[in-house]
């Protein structure tokens, strides 16, 4: 046998390793920009098909002749792409070759939502308020929106990752929400279909891993939970769901089975559940939301705690040359938990960032070197690419209890060293430290509350975090005077420590943006020293007292210590304390003040986005990727706020707004072409006569 893997990244990976256990040789497939990507170079054969998506991984017709010209006699297309395509899977067998995972039949029963809704509820398995009929005009979701209600949810049929998923607010926004999602829907899977449904109150994600044989025999192994999402999206999985009532297992463990025997399911599938209550008193209960007959991104935590390689289960299926375990034989020992590492800014809202690896560096195994799992197919040196999607790495951890994973996940991600880009690596940090994290207190809806409460505790330290880097920009390089301090404008950048005597007199008022590192986010301060104490009798360079302005606050900063970047002082009568981060971060300084890092810089009374000589706004591209589609014309008058444009990038559509008010007087691309962070899109003009 020889298998030709239809995917790409570290998934890929994933299956080659499986199949050199089995001695099974591989073929890889890429697209032109991937030649030397990992899982081309380490597949036994490869073949490049084409340049981009369309001609490659989402070409049905390329791929089954790639097996074909390299005589492979399977495929196995991993998760995404193909993987939920009932019709390239009638072309592979159509071919006669063999196609490891669901049959055509299954894909189109349950691989679509819609499909796998009705099927559920002819089960009597519980399932939320929606329409998912086959008319999918705008006046037909329009109306049924209606009845059932907003806020509401547009899902796409087909696919998952949080792809043409939208949540619609009002009937006035229905239209362009729902044009968005087809089209990220059609980029993502190939097909534009939509359904609408009712917003369900934030519940836990619990889903069910599925084995079939195709005779209708089935097998679960067990549950697993997903509630950490952003933006609909997993981040943190883990397995066995902790704290799940049995009475609520058992009945999601059972409607997975029903569903699965149904569809004679072949292959791995995974039943997915939102278990919530409908009112603080009421009891918890289970609601189908979807079946993914697929390998799923999640999978390694199944296997972690079963024991079980679900690859080689789908293989050994698919080539009939296996049995499914008895139900009775599975079983779950210890804990299991992946965090997935993504090439996106948090900070900024979670936009993909890209580019150049410039380090990375697995964390290393210690200890127990099975208690520590590491999926990931990038190198130092390599290149991330902004037409794929933008999870670069998965790291696994299993404990003989979920105390004993977490931890090893919190030291996994401290050891994890990625640079070149932004990822969410202090974001699954901030996660797996949680306190409601480690008691389970977590649903679907826990990590954006989190981060708005999170950005509110850090909105109110922001004045006291701002003084004392005022302060402590004084101990730091090429200030003579306090007159000198005001006439710099990048207080980290000094070069000589302060050495002025006594009280000093107030200074200017300068303002700064205070901003989480983390999750972005913060505001604009007016700052201002108003005096300074350094000992008169002591050879001290540093201020012992300072009274710092920011916005109407007065801050008096008393008992100030120094050593080396770390300053001590109190405040209000409690101690404070601040690290400095010397180094530079694209105009910036970061400081830690009593284990809260803020980011700090300057704000200028010119926009950077200006062009001055002209007068006019010139609008940038936020992250690289490719303009979808332009909403504006050359004259225009447009508000601020108003989108601009709608790019797309690691495969999710991100609208670029207007700035301010005024009239367009130059729009420099169109749809379909690539753009690099930074580059112009348009241009807003200020001349007169523009309506207000």
């Amino acid at each position: 046998m020889k298998l030709l893997i239809a995917n790409r990244g570290e998934i890929a990976l994933r299956i080659q390793r499986t199949c050199r256990v089995l001695g099974i040789p591989t073929v890889a497939i890429g697209s032109a920009e991937e030649r030397n990507a990992q899982h081309v170079l380490q597949a036994d054969e490869f073949r490049i098909l084409g340049s981009g998506l369309a001609d490659s991984y989402l070409d049905g017709a390329r791929v089954l002749r790639a097996m074909q010209e390299t005589g492979a006699d399977a495929v196995h297309p991993g998760y995404g792409f193909l993987s939920e395509n009932p019709e390239f899977v009638e072309l592979v067998e159509g071919a006669g070759l063999v196609f490891v995972g669901p049959t055509a039949d299954t894909m189109r029963r349950l691989g679509r939502k819609d499909l796998a809704k009705q099927l559920a509820r002819s089960l009597n398995v519980p399932v939320a308020k929606g329409y998912d009929g086959d008319d999918q005009n705008d006046e037909e979701f329009l109306e049924h929106g209606a009845t059932i209600g907003f806020p509401l949810m547009v899902k796409a049929v087909s696919g998952g990752g949080g792809r043409g998923l939208r949540r619609v607010e009002s009937q006035s926004e229905m239209r362009e929400l729902l044009a968005s999602a087809r089209r990220e829907a059609q980029s993502g899977f190939g097909d534009s279909r939509l359904l609408i449904e009712e917003i369900i109150p934030a519940g836990r994600h619990i889903e069910v891993q599925m084995l079939g044989d195709g005779r209708g025999n089935v097998v679960h192994l067990f549950e697993r939970e997903c509630s950490v999402q952003r933006r609909y999206q997993k981040i943190v999985e883990e397995s066995p769901a902790y704290r799940l009532p049995a009475e609520v297992r058992r009945a999601i463990l059972e409607s997975a089975i029903r569903l699965s025997r149904e569809v004679r399911l072949r292959s791995a599938a995974t039943v997915e559940f939102l278990v919530f209550r409908r009112t603080p008193e009421s009891a918890l209960e289970p609601v189908f939301l979807e079946v993914n007959p697929r390998l799923q991104v999640e999978h390694p935590v199944t296997e972690e705690v079963t024991g079980y390689d679900i690859v080689a289960q789908q293989i050994r299926i698919a080539m009939g040359t296996g049995e499914l375990p008895t139900q009775d034989s599975v079983g779950v020992c210890g804990h299991a938990i992946e965090a997935r590492i993504y090439a996106e800014d948090p900070s900024q809202g979670f936009t993909p960032s890209g580019g150049l690896v410039r380090a990375w560096l697995a964390p290393p195994r210690e200890g127990d070197a099975d208690g520590l799992r590491v999926e990931s197919a990038i190198l130092t040196g390599d290149e991330i690419l902004t037409s794929f999607d933008p999870m670069i790495a998965k790291i696994i951890t299993r404990g003989r209890d979920r105390n004993e994973a977490i931890q090893r996940m919190q030291r996994a991600l401290q050891l994890c060293r990625i640079e070149g880009f932004a990822t969410n690596r202090e974001l699954l940090q901030h996660i797996l430290s949680s306190s409601q994290f480690a008691e389970g207190e977590v649903d679907t809806g826990w990590l954006s509350q989190e981060i708005q409460e999170e950005g509110r505790r850090h909105h109110a330290l922001e004045p006291l975090a701002l003084a004392l880097f005022l302060v402590t920009g004084l101990s730091q390089p090429r200030v003579a005077s306090l007159e000198e301090f005001t006439q710099h404008s990048s207080p980290w950048e000094r070069r000589d420590r302060f050495q002025n005597r006594g009280a000093a007199r107030s200074a200017p008022t300068q303002r700064y943006r205070v901003s989480d590192p983390l999750l972005g986010g913060g505001g604009e301060h007016a700052a201002r020293l108003i005096s300074l104490r350094v000992p008169e009798d002591s050879g001290a360079l540093e201020p012992e007292f300072a009274v710092i302005a920011v916005d109407d606050q007065e801050i008096e900063l008393a008992e100030l210590r120094w050593t080396d970047m770390v300053v001590t002082a109190r405040y209000e009568g409690s101690a404070i304390e601040c690290q400095f981060a010397a180094q530079r971060d694209e105009g910036s300084a970061r400081i830690k003040m009593n284990g809260r890092w803020f980011r700090i810089s300057r704000v200028f009374p010119q926009s950077v986005t200006l062009d001055v000589s002209s007068g006019d706004g010139l609008v940038s591209s936020p992250l690289p990727g490719s303009v979808v589609r332009v909403l504006c014309d050359v004259g225009d008058v447009v508000e601020k706020g108003q989108p601009l444009a709608i790019l797309d990038s690691m495969k999710m559509e991100h609208i670029v707004s207007a700035p301010r008010h005024g009239r367009v007087t130059a729009v420099n691309v169109t749809p379909g072409e690539s753009v690099r962070s930074g580059e112009t899109l348009l241009t807003i003009g200020t001349e007169k006569g523009v309506p207000r």
